[in-house]
């Protein structure tokens, strides 16, 4: 008898000791998966796991047909059968966070890696071979894992040509902002460096606010992403989405991402999608 009590003892103190490490599993596969250039993903947030996982194929299907659409790849993503589709539930009190991920290269076949890091030092992009498509984790619970607060500044601008001073345009139809946009736009551009906008982000990002951020070296959707771009102390720019011209919302003024790009530099670059 005792010995069948302290082996039932022994069971539940090692399931016990697992789930931390379960949780820890999944929530460092989602942060993986979010900073996988190999990988579409999109993560949303519902009353229950069938409509949580449902906004986030509305997400990641909507982020796929503009990826396709801004360069140009033919194809779309349909809401309701995204190829090769995977997910996470992850339960969080009376909601459910969903996450929704698939390769590249099921919507693009000859996808390709691009070198980011040379990207970021102004050389030409050099193509690394795909990964291999992952098996999906089961529905497990987990916190999110801190995002690390270390910043790799991208290459000094060259010289610039003083622009005139002339009113600034209106936005595109894709840079029209919902109050709530503009709110995180004032809210990022009083922080002051950015360090603290990068810390700013994190909880914008814990309240759904925006769907992701990070690095230069990490973005990969360079003309859908907003940048904020400052030196170590200082906050010197704000940039809409665009493909050449953007809007800068710090200066009111055109500008471009390119401006400040260069060799040898000492800006930080931080992207971010609504």
């Amino acid at each position: 008898m005792r010995t069948n009590l302290l082996k039932a003892f022994l069971a539940i103190l090692a399931l016990v000791l697992a789930i931390p490490a379960w949780g820890d599993a999944t929530t460092r596969r989602i942060y993986e998966l979010r900073r996988n250039p190999d990988y579409f993903f999109a993560e949303a947030t519902g009353a229950n796991r069938e409509a949580a996982i449902a906004e986030a194929d509305q997400l990641l299907a909507s982020y796929i047909n503009t990826y396709l659409k801004d360069n140009n790849l033919q194809g779309s993503a349909d809401a309701s059968q995204i190829i090769g589709v995977e997910h996470i539930a992850v339960d969080k009190g009376s909601v459910t966070k969903a996450y929704a991920y698939t390769p590249r290269h099921s919507y693009i076949p000859d996808w390709t890696t691009p070198d980011y890091a040379a990207i970021a030092q102004g050389q030409k992009p050099v193509a690394l071979k795909g990964a291999t498509a992952p098996v999906a984790p089961k529905k497990e619970i987990c916190e999110p894992e801190p995002v690390a607060e270390v910043f790799e500044p991208v290459a000094e601008p060259q010289p610039i040509q003083t622009a005139k001073t002339e009113p600034s345009p209106e936005p595109s139809s894709s840079q029209k902002l919902k109050p709530y946009q503009q709110t995180v736009l004032m809210e990022l551009m009083s922080a002051g460096s950015p360090t603290r906008a990068y810390q700013k982000m994190q909880k914008l990002q814990s309240e759904s606010l925006i769907k992701r951020f990070g690095k230069y070296a990490d973005c990969q959707d360079f003309a859908n992403s907003f940048w904020l771009i400052g030196t170590k102390s200082d906050i010197i720019a704000l940039l809409g989405t665009g493909k050449d011209e953007r809007r800068d919302y710090v200066s009111a003024q055109p500008s471009s991402l390119e401006r400040y790009l260069g060799s040898d530099g000492e800006y930080i670059a931080i992207w971010f999608q609504f």
